[in-house]
C-alpha cells in the first residue's frame, strides 16, 4: 500500500481518536469514516501510515484500538501472521507448476 496520502485527512486527529479506544472498546471504522469524511479505503491508508510511524494500532472485527501492551497487540499480530501464511500458501500453489515437477507441468500443459 502506498504510504502517500492523496486526500485531505487530519491524521493527528484520527490518531488522537483511536488513542481514546483500547482493545476492550475499539472505535468502529464507520464512526471514523463519518467523523473524518473518509472512505473505507482512505481510512485504511491513514491507519497504514500511522502503523508505518510505529503507532501501536490494532484492529479486529469491531474496529481500531490503541494497544498499551504486547498482549493487547498480539491478537492483531496473530491475525496478520495468519494472512501472511495464507498468502504464502497461495503463492506456493501458483508457483508449483513451474517448480520442476514434470508430472504437474504435463498435467497443466505447461511448456518450460
Amino acid at each position: 500500500m502506498n504510504s502517500e496520502i492523496d486526500f485531505k485527512a487530519d491524521i493527528n486527529a484520527i490518531e488522537a481518536k483511536i488513542r481514546l479506544h483500547g482493545i476492550s472498546n475499539p472505535v468502529y471504522s464507520a464512526e471514523l469514516e463519518t467523523q473524518f469524511r473518509l472512505t473505507d479505503r482512505q481510512l485504511r491508508a491513514v491507519v497504514y501510515k500511522l502503523r508505518q510511524e510505529k503507532k501501536p494500532i490494532g484492529s479486529n472485527s469491531t474496529g481500531y484500538y490503541w494497544a498499551h501492551s504486547r498482549a493487547e497487540i498480539e491478537p492483531y499480530v496473530l491475525h496478520i501472521r495468519a494472512q501472511m501464511n495464507s498468502l504464502q500458501e497461495n503463492l506456493d500453489n501458483v508457483l508449483a507448476p513451474f517448480s520442476g515437477n514434470n508430472a504437474v507441468q504435463e498435467q497443466y500443459g505447461l511448456n518450460l
